[in-house]
């Protein structure tokens, strides 16, 4: 409850809060400084965060689940996808840490959709994992920085599939051997801008 009078007290710095629904929160005062909240179960489950921040955030749906983010999200340390999917459409997802995309685990970057990675931070596209950014003509899908500089990195095994999306802010995107770009969508429409002049960039 947000009403004058109710206060909620949290020490939350280890350990996991599960649960196979959604997930919603609207207090500014919700702020873990550790611990996990957890997606799982064949259910497609809401995430809403009107105010607050969670600080690690694992996605464990069955394959044809789906997490759906309502709101604008920051995360201060990781976010591990496993399995099942986390989308979002005109939203903004903020990451402090790494971004994990493991075998089964799908990351759905939908039209207006936003994703910020802080500097030096890695997006990860595990074997089995795929990566979708999925904008349009009018509202690309967009994936830039809090900060500095981060890394796309799809490894042996992973899929990256993109279109009408801009990239900014990058050092590069890694595709290493026996990786995958969806032939359909290889970066079909898609812009690269102010991104670094690195080697190997």
């Amino acid at each position: 409850n947000t009403l004058s009078g109710y206060s909620l007290t949290s020490n939350i710095t280890g350990g996991t809060i599960r649960t196979s629904r959604g997930f919603f929160n609207n207090r500014t005062d919700f702020n873990p400084t550790g611990g996990t909240v957890e997606l799982y179960g064949s259910v497609n489950s809401g995430l809403d965060f009107i105010n607050g921040s969670l600080w690690n955030l694992e996605i464990d749906k069955d394959v044809a689940s789906s997490v759906t983010l309502n709101t604008n999200l920051t995360i201060n340390n990781n976010l591990t996808v496993n399995s099942g999917t986390i989308t979002y459409v005109n939203k903004v997802l903020t990451l402090a840490n790494t971004l994990n995309i493991n075998t089964g685990g799908v990351f759905n970057l939908g039209m207006a959709g936003q994703l910020k990675l802080a500097s030096g931070k890695y997006l990860n596209v595990n074997s089995g994992g795929l990566l979708k950014t999925e904008g349009t003509v009018a509202d690309n899908a967009i994936i830039t920085h809090s900060a500095g500089y981060y890394f796309i990195s799809v490894k042996n095994g992973g899929t990256i599939s993109a279109n009408n999306t801009y990239f900014t802010y990058l050092n590069y995107i890694q595709l290493q051997s026996g990786s995958t770009l969806d032939p359909a969508n290889a970066f079909y429409r898609c812009t690269f801008t102010n991104n670094s002049a690195a080697p190997g960039g």
